[in-house]
């Protein structure tokens, strides 16, 4: 039976205690590619926001790269297989929102990601202690957005604006898709691509719960958010105590 296994990377195989993936999570990976699995990565992450891992994990041979929520994916070979941008109209209310009201946001594209309303220094480190990047300033003019952030707690005036959009409420924060737009989504259509008959999921956040939910398998790490917690089928050691490593060892020695 063909497998695929999913990772989420931000507090999954990422540690940003240390600001890597710990080597028996990455060696826990390619493990599973000499036994023959699909193994494949599903982030929130920017194509720029992964460009600041370690070599050794920018040049791991995922099968799959589902980047931005889900809204693009890359084959093995960094190719583009799916994209799906947020509707243009729906875009443009956002900018004129945040511009209106001075709240900052940014916005990705395919080939990039910047500030439109440029964040204050406290939405800088943000992202900078989570990702070790921030974007360019560079102003929205009707680009072609896969996945935007609105740094505003203010929920009732621009829920109406991005209603028919995937949305992830954080707290001083919202990132936004296309609507039907998820990580779940992405991995449905490459198990289906690759005739995949069983799938595993790992991930820690709120983004993550849909993905976990639909998966055989769905396992939570240690540190997970409680609601992940309560969708996944078990909840396995953080990534700091090579949750994946230790568990992956025992289902081999189950097996």
């Amino acid at each position: 039976m063909k497998k695929a296994y999913f990772f989420d990377m931000d507090g999954t195989l990422y540690s940003h205690r240390f600001h890597e993936v710990p080597p028996n999570t990455l060696k826990a990976l390619y493990q599973l590619k000499e036994q023959g699995h699909l193994v494949c990565l599903a982030t929130s992450r920017t194509a720029q926001e992964l460009a600041h891992l370690e070599q050794e994990v920018r040049t791991f041979p995922f099968d799959y790269r589902i980047i931005d929520g889900g809204a693009v994916v890359l084959d093995r070979n960094g190719k583009c297989v799916k994209k799906t941008a947020i509707a243009p109209h729906i875009s443009d209310r956002i900018a004129s929102w945040c511009r209106r009201t001075g709240t900052p946001w940014r916005y990705a594209c395919e080939d990039g990601m910047w500030w439109d309303i440029e964040g204050s220094q406290k939405e800088h480190d943000i992202l900078f202690s989570l990702y070790l990047a921030v974007p360019e300033k560079k102003a929205y003019e009707q680009d072609e957005i896969v996945n935007a952030i609105v740094f505003t707690k203010n929920r009732e005036a621009i829920a109406p604006l991005i209603q028919d959009c995937s949305v992830i409420w954080y707290g001083s924060c919202v990132e936004i898709r296309a609507g039907g737009v998820d990580k779940a989504h992405a991995i449905r259509q490459i198990c289906e691509k690759e005739h995949i008959a069983w799938r595993c999921c790992f991930g820690d956040g709120s983004n993550d719960i849909q993905m976990i939910e639909e998966a055989d398998l769905g396992i939570a790490m240690g540190n997970a958010a409680q609601a992940l917690c309560k969708a996944a089928d078990r909840v396995i050691g953080t990534v700091d105590e090579d949750g994946i490593w230790n568990y992956m060892q025992e289902s081999m020695e189950g097996e």
